[in-house]
């Protein structure tokens, strides 16, 4: 299923940068709450869209510098280098799933996993849907991260690439 690009409608303005599913709950795929975001702002009057349900809640460039302590600078540079996932929406604004903060940082075991995941498709839309969709055994990528799983994440990273870029 094509979904395009994402809006920038679905940006959860409040949030809990530091929940790791390793440490407590993760909000169920598609219930995240859309109550405090103002009508205007939410994507399609408030309905949440396909792609917030696979993303879930984004930092804009602004409140990632605040979460993260950082310039504007270093946030651009971290994302050239894909230390950092950034999702550029249809109107131009650069999105950061939250996925990827950890206590006030970026995971830091994010880039190995980028760069295999570009090497099958220059697409971060999908970098992004592969890292927060359970897979076919019920797991999410970026849960296995949290938890230290490394290897096993660059390896299946490497094999949907190889299937990707053929």
């Amino acid at each position: 299923m094509n979904l395009g690009r994402p809006r920038h409608g679905f940006i959860a303005p409040t949030m809990d940068s530091d929940a790791c599913p390793s440490r407590g709950r993760r909000p169920r795929r598609g219930s995240w709450d859309l109550s405090d975001i103002p009508t205007g702002i939410a994507a399609d009057g408030g309905k949440l869209s396909p792609w917030a349900a696979i993303v879930g809640p984004c930092y804009t460039v602004s409140s990632l510098c605040r979460i993260l302590e950082a310039s504007q600078e270093a946030v651009a540079d971290a994302a050239a280098e894909l230390r950092l996932l950034r999702l550029l929406t249809a109107d131009g604004l650069d999105l950061f799933p939250a996925f990827q903060v950890r206590g006030k940082q970026v995971h830091p075991d994010l880039r190995p996993v980028l760069q295999v995941l570009q090497s099958g498709i220059d697409d971060p839309s999908t970098w992004a849907q592969w890292l927060n969709t359970p897979r076919f055994n019920g797991v999410i990528q970026i849960d296995e991260l949290c938890l230290g799983n490394v290897a096993e994440v660059v390896r299946d990273a490497g094999q949907d690439a190889w299937a990707w870029h053929s």
